[in-house]
């Protein structure tokens, strides 16, 4: 049993590609008020940029943190 749970750990278990923009690089993927898709640029795959951050997850199963 693997006693730590990381990053990398959730994106293997994930069956999709993270969000990226037409160079590779990760982006947000978030759908904007337009609705088109958010192409923020994100340090971590699967990371809300912070204009999406309590908008609804693109990974099944998670859901955003509430921040007080």
């Amino acid at each position: 049993m693997n006693a730590t749970f990381g990053a990398s750990d959730a994106a293997e278990e994930f069956d999709r590609d993270p969000p990226t923009d037409a160079d590779g690089e990760l982006v947000c993927g978030r759908e904007c008020k337009d609705g088109s898709r958010c192409l923020a640029p994100v340090s971590l795959p699967y990371l809300a940029c912070y204009q999406h951050e309590r908008s609804a997850s693109i990974v099944p199963g998670e859901t955003p943190v509430a921040s007080d």
